[in-house]
């Protein structure tokens, strides 16, 4: 019998679509699929030695960085449905000198996502909930302090929730590509063209009844082909790592974005720290065409730009650039520990 093997979901080398081994698995037959851990790393609730954190009703994947004592840094991965992997690189050591040597990092996968607990029913996802999750996490992790928030893509419009939702709690926030903060700002939106759902009508199908038969894993898997090459063209970046997709946020987060009207900026004037936005050179729908106008909503705000970078770039292949502007940025903050 041939034995197939996957890494686990802290190897740094381990592959972020893990194509050989779905081979071994689904072709061969070697493993159950189904099986936790088998087509895709389980998640808190399959492996009891992952970092974890329970609030509201759920189980997140949570991991922190750096001396509790310091200012606290709460990140907010893209998505919805994506994972902080590739954004462990922000408190990587470049030059000799890390952002954990001086700030509190707290690195979690946000609902359904990642390696956190997944979930089968539409009224598991709204705004609602995801800002009392969110809400959870800073009260735990930053206590009474004002805490920083830093958010790639979704992350960013998360993060800008948040902020609407308590601009008193602020003490910074770097904002990296986000998505609109606001249905009206869709028109800054650069003009873009994808496919990648044109052969996947029949198959989004599919997901939503793996999805509720909590299939999660065979799910997760398929939904992670489809964001693979194709996102990286029309985005001009870099294939990054992540652990696994969550489908289940797709289905039904996706939908509560781009159908909904929304806004997240109607407090957002009563931010006072300086709000750092970084968007990369060559985005076309999240790049500088949205960045500019869309950091106006904020009373001080700086806008800095990653040459010859995509989307995912920015925390990833070109992360040391970008933390570089976050480093100078935070500095130049008024910070309690």
């Amino acid at each position: 019998m041939l034995h197939c093997s996957l890494p686990t979901p802290r190897s740094s080398g381990a592959s972020a679509f893990l194509p050989l081994a779905a081979v071994c698995l689904t072709v061969l037959g070697c493993m159950d699929p189904e099986a936790p851990g088998n087509l895709v790393p389980g998640t808190v609730d399959d492996d009891p030695d992952l970092p974890s954190f329970e609030a509201n009703g759920t189980k997140f994947h949570l991991e922190t960085l750096g001396d509790p004592t310091h200012p606290p840094i709460v990140v907010l991965h893209g998505g919805p449905g994506h994972d902080y992997r590739c954004m462990l690189s922000l408190a990587e050591t470049y030059g000799g000198y890390s952002l954990a040597d001086d700030y509190y990092f707290v690195f979690w996968d946000q609902r359904g996502a990642g390696l956190s607990r997944r979930h089968s029913q539409a009224s598991d996802f709204s705004f609602d909930i995801y800002l009392k999750d969110l809400e959870a996490v800073v009260d735990r992790y930053a206590g009474t302090r004002d805490v920083i928030l830093i958010g790639h893509s979704w992350g960013g419009g998360y993060a800008a929730m948040y902020m609407n939702a308590h601009p008193e709690r602020i003490a910074g926030a770097a904002l990296l590509e986000p998505i609109p903060l606001s249905t009206a700002l869709d028109k800054y939106m650069g003009d873009y063209h994808t496919t990648i759902f044109s052969e996947w009508t029949d198959d989004w199908i599919w997901f939503r009844q793996l999805v509720g038969q909590n299939d999660h894993e065979t799910a997760d898997y398929a939904m992670a082909q489809a964001f693979t090459t194709e996102w990286a063209d029309y985005r001009h970046e870099s294939l990054h790592p992540w652990w696994r997709e969550g489908a289940a946020v797709h289905l039904f987060m996706d939908p509560v974005i781009e159908q909904h009207d929304y806004d997240f900026t109607e407090n957002l004037h009563l931010v006072m720290p300086e709000v750092l936005f970084i968007a990369s050179e060559n985005t076309e729908d999240l790049g500088i065409t949205l960045q500019e106008p869309q950091r106006r909503v904020f009373p001080r705000s700086r806008l800095e730009v990653v040459p010859n970078a995509g989307h995912y770039d920015i925390v990833w292949k070109e992360a040391e650039k970008t933390v570089a502007f976050i480093r100078t940025y935070l500095a130049s903050l008024d910070l309690e520990g």
